[in-house]
């Protein structure tokens, strides 16, 4: 009788086991949305993103509040529209029809903000890193204002006057100079060592076109070498 019981018990795992590994159907999370668009985070700090899925057609259709119509590339059913990044609220529609009919309607608000105006130029300027100096208040602008520091360096930077939402540093030549004199600065006005960005950029020239990424003290830095060229941008 135990024989029995026990035969039927191990031909009934058997089966179960049996089911599971049949079972090759995706997660509900992992499958592609026939059509989505929402905010995502963004690695560049002049840019704001919408992206995501579209299993119709190589592209989609985008409209920010009244403005001018356009459109991005599907690849492997997905897609990121990249926006100028601004303090202002946007609604954008999306659409996978040219017409814009039926689209999804995504608000687009200003990024989190990354500093205070007044603590990034004090720690920057304290650095004493160069003789132009970072202004300690900035005027109250919806899209990000460049600050050219030389003709090769330049910071953009998305401000309300007291607060900066992101920045984004340009430097024309990389083995220039200015790259470490800059990077100093700029690690002493967010308030992290310096080898923190030094790492980073060493990173990025050894890996040259391959955009380098890290997490420090909540801050979303990114860098990114092409060519002689470097950009580092610092988000929230």
């Amino acid at each position: 009788m135990f024989n029995k019981k026990l035969t039927a018990a191990v031909a009934g795992l058997a089966i179960l086991l049996a089911g599971c590994g049949n079972n090759s159907s995706k997660p509900a999370s992992q499958a592609v949305k026939p059509f989505s668009a929402q905010v995502t985070a963004s690695d560049n700090g002049i840019k704001q993103e919408i992206s995501g899925s579209s299993t119709k057609g190589s592209k989609v259709y985008y409209q920010v509040a009244d403005g001018q119509k356009d459109s991005v590339a599907v690849k492997n059913k997905k897609f990121t529209i990249k926006l100028p990044a601004s303090l202002k609220t946007r609604k954008v529609k999306v659409s996978q029809k040219q017409n814009l009919s039926k689209p999804i309607t995504v608000k687009v608000t200003k990024p989190k903000a990354v500093i205070t105006t007044a603590k990034f130029a004090k720690r920057f300027n304290g650095a004493k890193q160069m003789q132009a100096q970072m202004p300690k208040k900035t005027p109250k602008l919806d899209q990000p204002m460049n600050l050219m520091f030389s003709t090769i360096t330049t910071y953009n930077i998305l401000s309300d006057s007291k607060n900066i939402y992101s920045m984004q540093l340009e430097i024309n030549d990389v083995a220039s100079a200015e790259t470490k004199k800059h990077l100093t600065a700029t690690a002493a006005g967010l308030g992290l060592k310096k080898a923190d960005l030094n790492n980073l950029v060493t990173k990025a020239k050894k890996n040259k076109g391959s955009q380098q990424t890290k997490d420090i003290q909540g801050y979303h830095l990114t860098s990114l070498v092409d060519g002689k060229k470097l950009t580092l941008n610092i988000t929230k």
